[in-house]
């Protein structure tokens, strides 16, 4: 298969030979590949924290509700950080960030309000500075976030409604952003961004649909 502009087009047993891209999977649902301007709110307290005199990590934590679960990690020589705030109850945050004496950031601003949300984040540096802004809203919403390699990978995710669930991983050299907001009824979308040359998506997606809409 392959994306032809208007449609995907079949490769037929024929011209494969000849064929150099066999699949690009189409931009779905209203997404885009377009170059977007990150979140300002998001950015401002990043630089606040990188511009610290205090290069050391810092981790801030506040829950309410009952049977959280939260396991954090912080493996590096400069910046890190992690402000985490969770509402409800039997949520499970795991959040893991390492890095070396390259590394300069690496950032998770976390906000889980709602109940039964499992969220996984793992930002393993080799340099480079990684960011994650997620925000996870109502019930059984499922986040994976993996941004490594030496890229200065950039991510948004903005949950509303439960039922979500979203899996995102950023590698390579390039520097890659991805911005997600999913609302309505159930959904999930599936994001890879690797490589040496930078990669954009960005989507809005409302789902109407009863029973929940097809994966993204």
């Amino acid at each position: 298969y392959w994306d032809t502009g208007s449609g995907i087009g079949l490769v037929s047993s024929a011209n494969i030979a000849t064929t150099s891209t066999y699949w690009i999977p189409p931009l779905c649902c209203g997404g885009s590949s377009s170059a977007f301007t990150p979140n300002s709110v998001n950015t401002t307290k990043l630089n606040a924290f990188v511009t610290r005199t205090t290069a050391d990590s810092k981790v801030s934590i506040e829950q309410i509700g009952n049977s959280n679960q939260t396991v954090i990690e912080q493996t590096g020589s400069k910046n890190n950080s992690v402000n985490y705030y969770v509402n409800g109850s039997s949520n499970t945050t795991n959040i893991t960030q390492n890095g070396n004496a390259n590394t300069q950031a690496n950032y998770i601003d976390l906000s889980v309000v709602g109940n039964s949300n499992s969220t996984i984040i793992s930002q393993n540096s080799t340099g480079g500075s990684k960011s994650a802004f997620v925000k996870v809203n109502d019930n059984n919403n499922i986040v994976k976030l993996q941004q490594t390699d030496s890229g200065n990978h950039y991510a948004e995710v903005n949950l509303s409604g439960g039922n979500k669930t979203v899996d995102i991983t950023q590698s390579g050299s390039a520097n890659h952003m991805a911005s997600i907001t999913l609302s309505g009824q159930a959904q999930s979308l599936t994001l890879q961004q690797t490589g040496s040359s930078q990669q954009f998506y960005s989507i809005t997606s409302n789902c109407a649909t009863s029973g929940g809409c097809s994966p993204i």
